[in-house]
């Protein structure tokens, strides 16, 4: 825990902030879509939107959870995701978008990996507790 307030600095509330507001968006636009078209089948009449945000509240904990873990040094989904440098370009596609674009895309532009992995949690963390927040309130 030492660790992870000696990399938390000032300059990373901005990164934090822009993914735990992106995330929010995110699963606000999945409640509402779960609400509208998943939650209306059902005939028993129920809040389908608190059941969302209880859902919602649960896979943030989830991604904190092993987000944390990859701050510990454990890399508990590394051999599902390859690296996608290193795939070679298929011969029917000689070419990417990101080679024709010359850049790299990257929402902690200029952070150091454990930094990233930082404010990942952090946003994580935030987006699950205001989501656990609009849980209670329609409960």
């Amino acid at each position: 825990m030492k660790r992870f307030l000696e990399i938390l600095r000032p300059h990373l509330r901005r990164p934090i902030f822009y993914s735990a507001v992106l995330k929010l968006a995110l699963g606000l636009c999945a409640a509402l879509v779960w609400s509208r078209y998943i939650g209306s089948e059902s005939a028993i009449q129920e809040n389908h939107l608190q059941r969302s945000f209880f859902f919602l509240t649960v896979y943030f904990i989830l991604w904190t959870w092993l987000q944390y873990l990859v701050f510990d040094g454990m890399r508990p989904l590394g051999d599902l995701f390859r690296n996608k440098d290193a795939d070679a370009p298929r011969p029917n596609m000689p070419f990417r978008l990101k080679d024709l674009l010359n850049t790299d895309v990257d929402a902690f532009e200029g952070l150091d990996p454990e930094e990233k992995t930082v404010c990942r949690l952090c946003a994580d963390a935030i987006v699950a507790v205001v989501f656990f927040v609009a849980y209670l309130i329609l409960m």
